[in-house]
């Protein structure tokens, strides 16, 4: 069933009429009664005119009945999800994104994960400018799935200030080719935010996500299969 097209058929009992104006289900029975205390005596409405206009009124009632419940069952399950989403408090989560934080030096931990072999691999990272402020030069790694170790320092060695930084990895096969790659961090969750009617998930560093993000609860924070070391 198509929610959406229901409730902009119905939409708070509403109707469209012919000239382009929204009737709703008072206006429309006003006016089925104002019909016929001013119908003319002599000419009454044909039997199957009053039917059909009853037909029209109780289609309408039944339309807005059905929307409105809809409505109040999409509000429940989305309450209950919200419930469920509690039980993820203070659990480690993956998250599908390419941002990191640093605080006190500090950065959070990131993951990448390369679909095939690669001879050369190499990890940028930029400041919220867009500028390079670390190269990570890791040669060849075998498909799976790694963490990015940064030191929170940028070329020169020198120690950079908390903030927001980004990630990418570029790997390369033999053939030059560069090798898919997904990036991650993970975090653990410290509370929800509710505002605007969309439920994100708040991380310890402050970020908030998106549910859909997530891939994955972390059992243990050693659950990786490779760690990198600077370079």
């Amino acid at each position: 069933m198509d929610i959406n097209g229901l409730g902009m058929a119905t939409s708070a009992g509403k109707t469209q009429s012919g000239g382009g104006q929204i009737m709703d289900k008072d206006s429309f029975m006003k006016l089925f009664v104002a019909q016929m205390k001013h119908q003319d005596p002599l000419k009454p409405m044909e039997a199957y005119e009053i039917s059909a206009q009853l037909a029209q009124f109780s289609s309408l009632e039944q339309l807005y009945t059905l929307n409105e419940n809809m409505n109040n069952l999409i509000a429940y399950q989305t309450s209950q999800n919200n419930l469920q989403l509690l039980s993820l408090i203070n659990k480690k989560v993956e998250v599908v994104t390419d941002t990191l934080t640093l605080q006190g030096g500090k950065a959070t931990e990131a993951r990448y994960e390369l679909g095939e072999e690669a001879t050369s691999c190499v990890i940028n990272i930029y400041d919220q400018n867009g500028a390079l402020v670390r190269r990570l030069n890791l040669g060849s790694r075998h498909a799976g799935s790694y963490t990015l170790d940064w030191d929170g320092r940028d070329q020169k060695g020198a120690v950079l200030s908390d903030g927001r930084y980004y990630f990418d990895v570029v790997a390369k096969d033999a053939t030059g080719h560069e090798v898919p790659v997904n990036t991650s961090i993970c975090g653990r969750i410290t509370g929800l935010d509710f505002e605007g009617g969309i439920t994100m998930l708040v991380l310890e560093d402050g970020s908030r996500i998106g549910v859909a993000d997530v891939v994955r609860v972390v059992n243990t924070p050693d659950d990786v299969s490779g760690e990198e070391a600077n370079s």
